[in-house]
């Protein structure tokens, strides 16, 4: 892949599209073109590092309960609304593969030179430690303090009179666009030094490289946000879309940050869009131009300040719409080849004169009916109604009920159902942007009958589950494959899970073991149970967990919802302590009492979580292997939910369902009386269903 388009980062303020549709230019310009080159969309780019992001999340009233990266995601998903969060996803720049390559990328700058750490003279405030300049006293803008002190603080800087001009005519991607040379004169006259590390309560944290309480500066921040993304889609020429005031802002901190192994970040210059104006009703009544409205002002006028970089003028709007709304009118059935290919070739080198070309733009237009409606809106599910589905099954654990498709290539699948697939979806959105393996959202909206409906990509042809009852030979022994596929994956989601704390409530754990142990049922139906036995063992596990952190969890993580590349069946979603998905993964095979065909081995089961304790270590956390025994003592009560049949005397069925129940009872005994015992479980122990049948008699029944 050689040329993608990249919005330059959005900072996360107060507003959402709907009412400010300018914040999306850069968006709209990168999706357009893209889209001209025939390239899959990219994720949207934010920045989510900036003072008033800290200074909102230590003023509001649910602090201490909704987490900075929490606030940040709900914050992100507000901007779209009403619609949904897009199917390509977003990142932030936090993001942990940004996280990651910022640090790498520091490091190698450090090493050859182009960076330093120093120490420099500062004015810190006195109220609240934040770092208000090198320079004269200044108002802290973090808390509106007036008094600061002098201080010598090690800094990440930049000296930029040693290295090469901090802005180029090459570092801009426009063929036949002027030079922008007022930018290379205000990148000329910044500071020889520039500090590169900030004091902020959220960002790139330079702890690692011995600064302490610092960030990355923002600045810096969204160009390696760029460069992430685009080694995603192995892009060598990755540019990004931005304002010349942005540009002026921006570019001299990120000079240090536009290479990165063969990929160089170039910046595409746009300039603002007059939507007050174009939101004027009277416009396209004048010029009979309704059909084409929502083509103008999402699509075209973007495409037309990619172009006309200082600004499209109010003025101009009258004649840009009645240009396109001739071609519109003109445009051919389906583009001619000779002509698409030119065209490619003038987005991919941005040369945007083609907007003004009528053989050109009717080209454009006709290549994006092709998946695109003839108002600019999207049909319902491009993906949805142009792809060859196969049934799979109906998905029964949705209350509204859906059905799962499989695309004729086995690269996407669709499902459709109603608000529990429309939450899990948007929570499978956000996560993907925190790097959890998961499915990657093509698209998701309404069918035409209401259902609600997602297209993503396929993690795999078969769960491990059934990659684990395929590899059977005669005996139960579970394959040294699957158990090693299953090591791989699940280190990623810790690893994930590790580097995106949540800031939970004081009564978090607590919240947790009644969502994942489902007590409100399984007391229910096992009164017998919620005695001061139980809770003070639970009670136990609590202050066993209590220094755990806090993630986001998947509650049902297992050989059925894993696959080679992610983890599937996000709907149980919740706050967990960091472990409880994976670390149980091999343990809780025998509360399926044998009916799972397979078993771990203690060797398995033994490499499993030693592998598991080394990506804690990795990402900064502590082991996981020590807290199993709390973490089963909940799984035990999960097992049990759900299980009593509601006519112990009935047909043959539910005095299977009896037998069951009465087994996992039997089976959370032992679980509690072992970790009474030793503060672990071991369930290797556990009896199968039908060695428990053979034995049980009356002793066991309550």
């Amino acid at each position: 892949m050689d040329v993608v388009y990249f919005n330059g980062p959005v900072q996360n303020g107060d507003f959402s599209f709907a009412k400010s549709p300018g914040k999306a230019v850069g968006i709209r310009i990168a999706e357009a073109l893209n889209r001209q080159l025939g390239l899959v969309p990219v994720p949207h780019l934010w920045n989510t590092v900036t003072l008033a992001g800290d200074v909102r999340h230590r003023g509001a009233a649910d602090r201490d309960t909704v987490g900075r990266e929490q606030r940040e995601a709900r914050a992100l998903a507000a901007k779209y609304a009403p619609g949904p969060v897009p199917g390509s996803g977003l990142l932030t720049d936090t993001g942990p593969a940004v996280v990651s390559l910022a640090l790498e990328m520091i490091q190698g700058l450090l090493a050859d030179g182009t960076l330093a750490v120093r120490e420099i003279a500062v004015r810190l405030c006195v109220r609240c430690g934040h770092m208000t300049g090198t320079g004269a006293a200044e108002r802290c803008r973090s808390c509106g303090n007036h008094v600061t002190r002098r201080a010598h603080r090690a800094l990440l800087v930049f000296d930029r009179a040693e290295h090469r001009p901090v802005l180029e005519r090459g570092d801009f991607h426009g063929a036949g666009a002027r030079t922008p040379v007022h930018l290379l004169n205000v990148a000329h006259n910044v500071p020889r030094r520039l500090v590169l590390s900030r004091t902020r309560d959220h960002g790139i944290c330079l702890a690692p490289l011995g600064l302490e309480g610092m960030v990355l500066d923002p600045r810096a921040g969204l160009h390696i946000a760029v460069l992430a993304a685009a080694a995603e889609r192995a892009a060598v020429q990755p540019v990004m879309t931005v304002t010349e005031n942005a540009a002026a802002h921006v570019a001299a901190y990120g000079a240090p940050f536009r290479w990165h192994g063969t990929a160089r970040l170039r910046y595409a210059l746009h300039g603002r869009v007059p939507y007050d104006a174009a939101a004027n009703a009277r416009l396209y009544e004048v010029h009979r131009a309704e059909a084409v409205r929502e083509l103008f002002t999402g699509w075209y006028l973007p495409l037309c300040a990619a172009r006309e970089r200082s600004g499209v003028s109010a003025a101009r709007l009258p004649g840009l719409l009645k240009f396109l709304r001739r071609v519109y009118l003109a445009r051919p059935a389906t583009p001619r080849g000779e002509v698409l290919a030119e065209l490619r070739h003038r987005a991919a080198v941005g040369d945007m004169s083609w907007v003004m070309d009528a053989r050109a733009l009717a080209c454009a237009l006709a290549d994006r009916e092709s998946g695109i409606g003839p108002t600019g809106s999207e049909e319902r599910s491009t993906l949805m109604n142009r792809t060859d589905w196969q049934f799979v099954k109906e998905r029964t654990a949705d209350p509204d009920g859906g059905t799962v498709h499989v695309s004729a290539d086995g690269e996407r699948y669709r499902r459709t159902g109603g608000e529990a697939l429309r939450a899990e979806a948007a929570f499978q959105q956000m996560i993907a942007g925190l790097d959890y393996p998961v499915s990657r959202v093509l698209e998701c909206g309404e069918t035409s009958d209401g259902a609600f409906f997602v297209v993503e990509e396929s993690l795999g042809g078969q769960s491990l589950h059934e990659t684990a009852l395929a590899c059977l030979d005669g005996g139960r022994e579970l394959a040294d494959t699957v158990v090693d596929q299953l090591a791989e994956v699940s280190a990623r989601l810790l690893y994930a899970q590790a580097a995106h704390p949540v800031d939970a409530a004081t009564d978090a754990l607590r919240q947790w073991v009644e969502q994942a142990g489902w007590t409100h049922n399984v007391f229910a139906e096992n009164p017998d149970f919620d005695t001061p036995r139980t809770h003070a063992a639970l009670d136990r596990a609590l202050e066993q967990l209590g220094g755990v952190p806090m993630v986001w969890g998947h509650l049902d993580y297992g050989l059925p919802n894993v696959l080679p590349a992610g983890v599937i069946d996000w709907q149980h979603h919740g706050v967990v302590p960091l472990g409880y998905d994976v670390a149980p993964a091999l343990e809780v095979i025998p509360f399926k009492g044998g009916a799972k065909g397979y078993a771990a081995t203690p060797a398995q089961r033994e490499r499993y979580l030693a592998g598991l304790d080394s990506a804690a270590r990795a990402a900064g956390a502590d082991p996981v292997s020590p807290h199993l025994g709390a973490l089963l003592l909940v799984k035990a009560l999960f097992f049990l939910a759900l299980m009593r049949p509601a006519d112990p005397a009935g047909a043959d069925k539910q005095q299977q369902r009896q037998q069951k129940w009465q087994y996992r009872r039997h089976l959370f005994l032992k679980g509690l009386e072992q970790y009474e015992r030793t503060g672990n479980v071991d369930t290797a122990l556990f009896p199968t269903l039908d060695a428990f049948a053979v034995g049980q008699g009356p002793a066991d029944r309550p």
